[in-house]
């Protein structure tokens, strides 16, 4: 979020984190990075930072204090999250002192379709009612800001947990995988794509829910939303999205599904799916099997986790409800089918280009083979014939000496 340097440099000062000599060499390296060309604003709390002058939280704070008075209602408290849209911030409505998440997202103000689109989607994300989603309260617009409200959850999030052990246990990894098929069924019965699942946007509270949070960029499957979708936008993470939403392209469901099979291959092997593959195995869209980096994984977990991960959207399961089903029955310790199985959406919110999926090939006779009662007449003159050979060996073997 954008505030006056002044004012950051007041309050540096006022708290003894910086003196003279810093802010000297904060404005020379910012004037260096403009004569190399960069044309980035960077302002002097981010140069500052850069320097090493203040720490991470330091700048946080100081940015939480500038910018309280930019959201009406609402007292920021400190950042707890950054993504590439905007950052998240802890905070408090001013009235009752219920304590939210804000994110705040930067658009200069002039862009009508983003502004529309923004406004719609966030708050279709309102209207989703579910234990497992972070629930969306309010979304809205303050001068050139857009902002994101949703409940503030307390717990770790999935990216943090592998912090302090590289790789989750497949019991964990099952739980994490049933509560998001909820969640994105909720998702799903909204017509709404999430986009940005990973790691540290799965959240195990402190009372051991596992909650799907960001809902603040999500976007609409619906017909009425498709032209506000701005062409060529890709937002998520490079490990976890889809190979359909690297190329920028119509997303549904199964972009989700996708996210959420190497969100889950990252926990329960130690490594993202494509670490340490060619570049030709990515390109072929064939990560190694989970299996075969952690072998103390179930086949079923394994099977689930390849199919979630084809690189053909209609390879992998359709919808969340097809993906619960066999992740209920791998944790009751059932047996599944094999990963290179794959559905056929009928549901009307899974869209594909006509040419995407080519007719099923019907079985036809050609021309000159007997079909039906023929077969029957066929059938006897084959075997009088093989028959009549038969005897005619024997007779060879009996009298030809």
């Amino acid at each position: 979020m954008k505030y006056d340097d002044d004012r950051f440099i007041e309050r540096a000062k006022s708290r003894g984190l910086v003196d003279d000599e810093k802010l000297e060499k904060a404005k020379h390296s910012r004037s260096e990075m403009a004569d190399m060309g960069i044309k980035d604003e960077f302002q002097i709390g981010d140069v500052l930072l850069q320097n090493e002058s203040i720490s991470q939280e330091q700048h946080d704070q100081i940015v939480a204090e500038l910018s309280s008075g930019r959201i009406p209602g609402y007292t920021l408290e400190g950042i707890v999250g950054r993504s590439m849209q905007g950052n998240v911030y802890k905070a408090r409505k001013t009235l009752t002192g219920e304590t939210v998440a804000i994110k705040i997202l930067e658009a200069g103000g002039s862009d009508e379709t983003f502004m529309k689109r923004f406004s719609r989607e966030a708050m279709a994300a309102t209207k989703i009612k579910h234990p497992n989603v972070v629930g969306a309260l309010d979304v809205g617009k303050e001068g050139d800001l857009f902002y994101f409200v949703s409940e503030h959850v307390e717990g770790n999030t999935v990216k943090e947990m592998m912090k302090d052990s590289s790789v989750i246990d497949e019991a964990t990894c099952l739980r994490v995988l049933q509560a998001m098929a909820k969640a994105l069924t909720a998702l799903h019965g909204a017509k709404i794509v999430h986009r940005d699942i990973k790691p540290e946007n799965i959240v195990v509270t402190e009372a051991g829910q596992i909650k799907l949070k960001e809902l603040g960029m999500v976007k609409s499957t619906a017909d009425d939303a498709q032209a506000l979708t701005m062409p060529g936008m890709v937002l998520g993470s490079l490990d976890y999205i889809s190979p359909e939403q690297a190329a920028g392209a119509q997303l549904d469901v199964r972009a989700d599904i996708y996210s959420l099979g190497a969100t889950v291959y990252h926990m329960c092997t130690g490594q993202t799916m494509w670490s340490g593959q060619s570049p030709a195995a990515r390109a072929a869209g064939k990560p190694a099997p989970a299996k075969g980096r952690n072998p103390g994984i179930t086949e079923g977990l394994n099977r689930i986790l390849m199919r979630m991960l084809q690189k053909a959207p209609d390879l992998r399961y359709q919808t969340p409800a097809e993906l619960l089903a066999d992740v209920d029955r791998v944790m009751q310790g059932k047996s599944i089918g094999p990963s290179s199985s794959g559905g056929t959406a009928t549901d009307p919110a899974i869209r594909r280009p006509a040419a995407a999926t080519a007719p099923r090939a019907v079985y036809q006779p050609s021309p000159g083979v007997a079909s039906g009662g023929d077969k029957t007449i066929l059938w006897a003159i084959l075997i009088g014939v093989g028959l009549a050979l038969a005897g005619a060996a024997i007779f060879y073997l009996l009298f030809s000496k």
